[in-house]
């Protein structure tokens, strides 16, 4: 293919079979990215602890997603107010 490293998105909690595509990496010999995307329904400070507890489920998802594609790790911003801040660090204090 000529790809040594790819990154693998997860969105939603069912796109595709992590044991196939761990299969697919090892046979190929790819190194991977699990990245994890953060959207208005999955952040860890919002103040509705709904959608905390929603962000906490969907990384250990990705987190045990890695783990059976036989990835290192987790990558992406985990958070997702620093987008509704319009790109601002968060305020100190």
């Amino acid at each position: 293919m000529g790809f040594d490293w790819i990154e693998v998105p997860i969105g939603g909690l069912s796109d595709f079979n992590y044991v196939e595509a761990g299969k697919l990496i090892r046979e190929h010999e790819l190194r991977v990215n699990l990245v994890a995307a953060m959207g208005p329904d999955r952040d860890f400070i919002h103040p509705d602890a709904a959608i905390r507890e929603n962000a906490t489920y969907y990384l250990r998802h990705c987190i045990h997603a890695a783990q059976t594609l036989g990835v290192p790790g987790v990558v992406g911003p985990p958070i997702r107010r620093w987008a509704a801040l319009g790109n601002k660090p968060l305020p100190s204090g």
